[in-house]
């Protein structure tokens, strides 16, 4: 369960840079460029070069450079890739968004499960510990640590109730712990 825990952990700081990243490139996008200068009295804006003050025409075709992306012109409105781009960067945004959220929840549940999960560990092992060794009763302190180092080694599972469960939590607690009881 740690391992998973971890694992998601790391998942959810990989979605985190992602979604940083996604933010910066949508940034990055509204900020406003310079129109080129104008090249004549017109308000036309030409459709080669995206320059205003001239038209491209087929008798008067434009010499200057085509224009290549909306960093060149600054006019976005001329650029349906730009918008495109704009709306599938925040699509993404939103998905990565919703992953987190979901990561964060697996995480969360999780934690509260570990919890949970320790709590009837505790619980269920405290009442049998009492009856393996009655001495537990007025020593809370090595009870819990024995019950933690149980939890630990059981892996957190409970161990099922036997005819000789005092015989067999005393033997796995000495064996493997070397408990003194």
């Amino acid at each position: 369960m740690k391992t998973q825990n971890k694992r998601l952990k790391q998942q959810l700081l990989r979605e985190t840079q992602e979604c940083q990243e996604l933010e910066m490139n949508i940034e990055s996008m509204s900020v406003e460029i310079r129109e080129p200068p104008s090249l004549g009295n017109s308000k036309l804006v030409c459709g080669h070069c995206h320059h205003r003050g001239h038209r491209n025409n087929t008798n008067k075709p434009c010499e200057l450079k085509k224009y290549t992306d909306y960093t060149y012109c600054g006019l976005k409105d001329k650029h349906p890739e730009y918008f495109s781009k704009l709306n599938s960067l925040r699509i993404e945004l939103k998905k990565k968004k919703a992953v987190l959220k979901e990561i964060e929840a697996q995480i969360k549940s999780m934690e509260d499960f570990s919890i949970s999960s320790e709590f009837q560990f505790v619980k269920n092992l405290t009442s049998r510990m009492y009856a393996a060794n009655p001495e537990y009763k007025t020593n809370k302190a090595k009870l819990m640590r024995d019950v933690r180092l149980l939890r630990t080694y059981l892996d957190g599972k409970i161990p099922c109730s036997t005819a000789n469960d005092a015989e067999q939590l005393i033997s796995k607690s000495k064996k493997n712990f070397k408990v003194r009881l």
